[in-house]
C-alpha cells in the first residue's frame, strides 16, 4: 500500500494497493476515514469492481486493555 493523508480533509487517507487473489495479480485504489468509532471507506479494483467497507475495533477484555496501553494490570 502507498498511503497519503488527504490534503483537503486531514481525517481521510487515500491509498493505492497491489496484491494477489488466488494467484492473480490485482491492484487498485481506495480511501478511508474515521467516522465516530469506526473506519469507513471504499476500495476500487483496477478495471474491476468496487466496494464500500467499514471496520469496527473489537472491545478488548479488561486485562488486555491495560497491556496494550503499556500499563500494568490492576491488582
Amino acid at each position: 500500500m502507498d498511503c497519503k493523508l488527504d490534503a483537503r480533509q486531514s481525517s481521510r487517507i487515500e491509498f493505492t494497493w497491489h496484491g494477489f487473489d488466488e494467484g492473480d495479480a490485482m491492484s487498485g485504489r481506495g480511501r478511508a476515514e474515521i467516522v465516530g468509532d469506526e473506519m469507513q471507506g471504499h476500495l476500487y479494483i483496477h478495471l474491476g469492481d468496487d466496494s464500500a467497507f467499514r471496520a469496527v475495533r473489537p472491545e478488548l477484555p479488561r486485562a488486555s486493555r491495560h497491556a496494550s496501553a503499556g500499563q500494568p494490570e490492576p491488582r
